[in-house]
C-alpha cells in the first residue's frame, strides 16, 4: 500500500477522536483534509460531526473560524473597534469582487466581438 493512502479504519479512529474534541475540531480537519486535496476525508468529518453535533453546531464553528480569518486578515487601526474592521474588510472584498466581475464581463465581450468578427 502506497505511504499516502490512510486505511479506513485509521482514518475512522482519526475521526472519532476528533469528534471527541468538539465542533471547531472537526472544521479544522475539514479544511486541511480539503487542502490536502482529499475530498472523501473532508465529507467524512463533515458528515460525522453534523450526526454527532448537529448542522447548526457545525456552521457555527465554520462562520467562527471565517470570523477568525477576517479578523487576522487586515491589520487594525489603533483607534479602530472590531467591527469597524470587519466592515472594512468586508468592503475591500466587496470592492475587488466588483472589479474582477467588471474584468470578466469585459472579457467575456472582448471574446464574443472576436467570435463574431471572425464568422
Amino acid at each position: 500500500m502506497p505511504s499516502n493512502i490512510v486505511p479506513i479504519s485509521s482514518a475512522r479512529t482519526r475521526i472519532m477522536r476528533t469528534i471527541n474534541q468538539g465542533p471547531r475540531a472537526i472544521v479544522r480537519e475539514f479544511g486541511a483534509a480539503r487542502q490536502a486535496g482529499d475530498p472523501d476525508r473532508a465529507m467524512w468529518f463533515y458528515h460525522d460531526g453534523v450526526a454527532r453535533f448537529g448542522s447548526a453546531a457545525i456552521m457555527n464553528a465554520f462562520m467562527e473560524q471565517a470570523i477568525e480569518w477576517i479578523d487576522a486578515a487586515l491589520p487594525p487601526c489603533p483607534n479602530e473597534t472590531v467591527l469597524d474592521h470587519r466592515e472594512r474588510l468586508v468592503a475591500s472584498v466587496q470592492a475587488e469582487l466588483e472589479q474582477m466581475g467588471a474584468r470578466n464581463a469585459a472579457d467575456r465581450a472582448r471574446r464574443y466581438v472576436e467570435e463574431h468578427h471572425r464568422a
